[in-house]
């Protein structure tokens, strides 16, 4: 027994020594300084959230706003997403709206979904209105996805943002691992997204 206490009290004066251990209350008061500090900050920003079961002392931040393709940008062709909304996925009729844009060039702003996710130029892909739609979140209806098939030679780099999309649109439905399209554009250019959010 007087040998385990004796390993204790020295084990005890290594970490003194080498500061693991505070030595006085000073050291105490400087620590409980900085965790007063911390509580204050943090409950600032919001509620401490408990994560796997654990208490985390620092709130997590809100996840990122979802984005939605801007149309305020006027583009030539006057084409929106709100208005592809007139194509009923389930019978695939479309309204008069919808009708006077098809066969037509159009350019409309979205966000790509590459359906080959290893590929370094998208020719295919799925163009849709919010950032993460389909890869992150259910997939929108069909009449808000619309498959883009480049030329040849026409296509993007992956883009991380948004871009727009010139081309013919047509009605076409398609079914893709990430979901349905209810239409198609034979994309003659893309090009990077500038405008506000």
């Amino acid at each position: 027994m007087k040998l385990v206490i004796a390993a204790v009290l020295t084990f005890v004066a290594v970490l003194l020594s080498l500061n693991f251990l505070p030595r006085n209350e000073a050291p105490h008061q400087e620590v409980a300084n900085k965790v007063e500090l911390l509580r204050q900050s943090t409950s600032e920003a919001g509620p401490a959230t408990q994560i796997a079961g654990r208490s985390d002392s620092s709130p997590v931040p809100p996840p990122p706003p979802t984005k939605k393709a801007d149309n305020k940008e006027a583009d030539k062709s006057g084409l929106r997403w709100e208005t592809l909304r007139g194509l009923d996925y389930k019978t695939g009729k479309a309204d008069k709206t919808v009708k006077k844009f098809l066969k037509t060039t159009v350019r409309i702003p979205g966000f790509v979904v590459p359906l080959d996710l290893y590929a370094k130029e998208a020719k295919e892909f799925l163009l849709v209105p919010t950032y993460g739609a389909c890869i992150h979140t259910p997939p929108p209806p069909a009449n808000q996805m619309i498959l883009v098939k480049m030329k040849q030679g026409l296509a993007p780099r992956r883009e991380a943002g948004p871009v727009w999309v010139t081309g013919q649109l047509e009605l076409f439905k398609t079914e893709t691992q990430w979901g349905k399209a209810g239409y198609r554009i034979r994309a003659d250019m893309t090009e990077p997204y500038k405008g506000g959010y």
